[in-house]
């Protein structure tokens, strides 16, 4: 067979076919191209706070059947009472909101998050560890952004508020089928599997901001390439 015959056999062109969507999608999202031209990060306004409720209730219930304590099934929201003290980090795609990081800052929230600072050891964290704490929780992408590497971006950006107000710790819990992508951008183990109320099994995981030598989520090389998307 020559050369230019196999060139035109149908596997050879799914080859081809395949090889060009995985360079577009590289382009798109970690060398600038459209689909990050159109995502920015901010935080969230009073105002956005319902659309907000919605994306939660979306994902958390209608997706995955969680939340049912506090799901409001007339408006389609979810909320709970740590909202007052919480800061949220929106993904946008033009004015969509796509992703949330919300975010509590400890000691400041002292005796506001109760659940949390009982289930992550805060106080005890706290006393050994220098630094401020953000407490990541309501992390998750929509369904259609998923797969396009939006979820990293958003730990970018979680990362790049904390290093903007000097905050040194994130502590999060994740899930079983998270765990090592957790581990390959920079988290390690905090606490081992615990229980928690709404999630079942989870493990709780910390990320040192100002770690040196530097991490995928802290180094300057990645740090760079958000800062245009960034809007706060």
């Amino acid at each position: 067979m020559g050369f230019k015959s196999y060139l035109r056999r149908p596997h050879f062109k799914s080859l081809i076919f395949y090889f060009v969507y995985v360079t577009l999608i590289f382009n798109v999202i970690y060398l600038g191209g459209i689909f990050v031209e159109s995502i920015n990060f901010t935080l969230c306004t009073p105002y956005e706070r319902n659309r907000v409720y919605n994306l939660w209730y979306k994902i958390y219930f209608e997706e995955m059947g969680r939340n049912k304590n506090y799901a409001n099934h007339d408006l389609k929201q979810i909320s709970d009472d740590m909202e007052n003290s919480s800061i949220i980090i929106l993904a946008k795609d033009n004015n969509e909101i796509i992703g949330t990081s919300r975010i509590h800052i400890y000691p400041d929230v002292a005796g506001k998050i109760p659940y949390y600072e009982d289930l992550y050891k805060l106080k005890n964290f706290s006393m050994e560890n220098n630094g401020k704490i953000c407490i990541v929780t309501r992390y998750m992408v929509d369904k259609s952004y998923r797969k396009i590497g939006l979820g990293f971006y958003l730990a970018l950006a979680t990362v790049n508020y904390c290093i903007k107000n000097n905050i040194r710790w994130i502590i999060m819990d994740c899930s079983p089928n998270l765990y090592e992508y957790f581990e390959k951008i920079g988290f390690s183990d905090y606490l081992s599997i615990l229980h928690h109320k709404e999630y079942g099994e989870v493990k709780i995981m910390k990320f040192d901001v100002f770690q040196n030598p530097t991490k995928i989520l802290n180094d300057s090389k990645h740090q760079s390439k958000l800062e245009k998307l960034i809007l706060f």
